[in-house]
């Protein structure tokens, strides 16, 4: 379609050198605005395809913050449900705790209650061999005492009164 005119000179080699002319750039630079406009035109759409692209778009977007704020209202389900699970199992992992330190005193109590049977009993044989039988029947009678099934028989002897406690300490201290 286009002609162009060259010009034919010959460079210091002998081969023949091309040269555009003025006229020749004046169809491309047309042909570049034809082009142009042809993409401006691309872009600009009519107002009303426009707006319907946008509220095709908005749509679109609503949608998919629709579908994201309902997974993440089920996320938030699922993480409700799990603290609930771990509030439920630390909640018996403190009762179990709790039955452990119940069961741990007890046995400190039992050992506490063997550990003054056994003073009282090596009281007894240390007061047999020294031949002091009214000691050995007082501290007698205070094991049987100690043997009874009530469970704060430790505690009674202690507090019975100041003669015996003082036994008592004075046995746990050996």
């Amino acid at each position: 379609m286009h002609v162009r005119k060259q010009e034919e000179t010959k460079n210091q080699r002998g081969k023949p050198k091309t040269n555009l002319s003025q006229e020749t750039m004046a169809p491309l630079t047309l042909r570049g605005r034809m082009q142009m406009a042809a993409l401006r035109k691309q872009r600009f759409k009519s107002k009303a395809k426009h707006r319907r692209n946008g509220m095709k778009t908005m749509r679109e977007s609503f949608k998919r913050l629709k579908t994201e704020m309902e997974e993440i209202s089920e996320e938030q389900k699922n993480i409700r449900e799990g603290q609930r699970q771990v509030k439920k199992k630390f909640e018996a992992i403190e009762t179990e705790c709790e039955e452990l330190k119940r069961e741990t005193r007890l046995i400190i109590q039992q050992s506490a209650r063997t550990q003054v049977k056994l003073a009282l009993m090596f009281r007894i044989l240390k007061a047999r061999e020294a031949g002091d039988f009214n000691i050995a029947a007082h501290f007698t009678e205070i094991l049987r005492t100690a043997y009874s099934p009530r469970p704060n028989m430790y505690h009674e002897l202690v507090t019975e009164d100041d003669d015996n406690k003082t036994i008592l300490l004075g046995i746990n201290g050996e």
